[in-house]
């Protein structure tokens, strides 16, 4: 595909401004399939962290506030747009928060203990469900995106499976070299404890050597949660391993931190059209169900049952509409999710395509099965015997 075409003149403004292919998420997210696994990944989430807040009363709980409620309302209250912009832009870095919550929680100061370990279960449960879920809708978007190939679920999960050491390993070895620093930093940490006054001016007089550790442990972790969502994007579309996509997330963070920036406003700028369309068509689809339903139900007895919170959850027949109702809410909340590994595939494949020049179409498939209509070709054997002699 050339730039502009001979004949007509024709430009592509995609080769001229490759940041329109942003535009494409909204679409790309709004996907079955890619639902369908945000839905497992929320759910799978939200059982963890709720089994570690109950193994762990005494520390803070880690589940977000929109986890816990999942159903929709029917209809906004009249007189209200049903709109909140501030809201709908901090929902759309739900990602983020899961997954920097807990890390949060293991490097604030004041956190020791059963909290510390808390967080640290509620972190790498975070990452061990992101890592493949979010690999598995990363390999999705990332094949319809760069080819234009459907993915199955089915596909998806087995790639995401495969690939699980570096889509889950990946995002946790860059805590090693954090451990690493920190070991040299407990043991001058003992000099605070000398009963003199010694230790602290000692510790005073090299407290350059802490600071340079925290230096560098502050560049890992930003390079981690900027890139977090490219070590996904890497394996989806090159199949490699962990060191790879490591490497190649916090290359593109470091050589393109504006272009990088640049990208990931616009993405949410664009998010945000998209999350007011899915919360709008999701309170649509209950209203439409309400409206025909109201033909024959009674009006009152439908109203408390299809707006969740109107009637106490003490019978079966409120516990199965707010169920339904969830299932609603918790489609429409995880295309957040679905978006999020969207636009970061499409992310990745603009700053590869910048930085090392790699067409924008290529990505790592699977060899083609053998067509089973041809048949199969077999190799001409020569026989033991045969004499080659009068040949030459």
């Amino acid at each position: 595909m050339t730039d502009e075409s001979p004949l007509t003149g024709e430009i592509h403004f995609t080769r001229l401004f490759p940041w329109l292919r942003l535009f494409r998420g909204i679409g790309v997210s709004i996907d079955p399939k890619k639902l369908f696994l945000a839905a497992i990944g929320l759910i799978a989430l939200n059982a963890g962290w709720g089994a570690l807040d109950r193994a762990f009363p005494n520390s803070d709980p880690r589940i977000p506030a929109g986890l816990s409620s999942l159903a929709v309302a029917s209809t906004p209250a009249r007189g209200d747009s049903g709109f909140d912009l501030g809201l709908s832009l901090w929902q759309l870095t739900e990602p983020v928060q899961c997954l920097i919550t807990p890390f949060v929680a293991i490097f604030s100061v004041r956190t020791g203990g059963i909290s510390l370990l808390h967080a640290f279960l509620a972190a790498v449960w975070a990452v061990v469900v992101w890592g493949l879920i979010g690999g598995a809708i990363a390999r999705i978007a990332t094949v319809q995106v760069a080819t234009g190939e459907r993915m199955g679920v089915k596909n998806a999960l087995k790639f995401a499976f495969g690939k699980s050491v570096p889509l889950v390993l990946g995002p946790l070895s860059p805590l090693l070299g954090i451990a690493i620093l920190t070991v040299p930093c407990v043991f001058f940490g003992l000099l605070y404890r000398l009963p003199t006054s010694i230790g602290p001016i000692v510790a005073g007089l090299l407290l350059v050597l802490p600071l340079l550790a925290g230096l560098v442990m502050a560049l890992i972790l930003v390079g981690l949660a900027t890139g977090w969502p490219l070590m996904h994007a890497s394996v989806a579309a090159e199949a490699e391993d962990g060191f790879d996509a490591l490497s190649r997330s916090y290359a593109y963070v470091f050589q393109r931190p504006l272009r990088y920036a640049f990208y990931l406003i616009l993405a949410w700028i664009i998010g945000l059209a998209g999350i007011v369309f899915v919360s709008l068509f999701a309170q649509l689809v209950v209203q439409m169900a309400q409206w025909a339903l109201s033909y024959s139900a009674p009006h009152d007895q439908l109203q408390a049952l299809l707006q969740p919170g109107r009637v106490p959850l003490d019978s079966a027949a409120a516990k199965l509409h707010t169920f339904w109702l969830a299932v609603v809410g918790l489609l429409a909340h995880g295309w957040i999710y679905s978006y999020f590994w969207s636009a970061a595939s499409t992310i990745y494949l603009l700053l590869r395509q910048d930085v090392d020049g790699t067409d924008w179409r290529q990505v790592a498939l699977p060899p083609a099965p053998p067509n089973p209509l041809l048949p199969a070709v077999e190799p001409i054997s020569t026989p033991d015997n045969l004499n080659t002699a009068g040949m030459e």
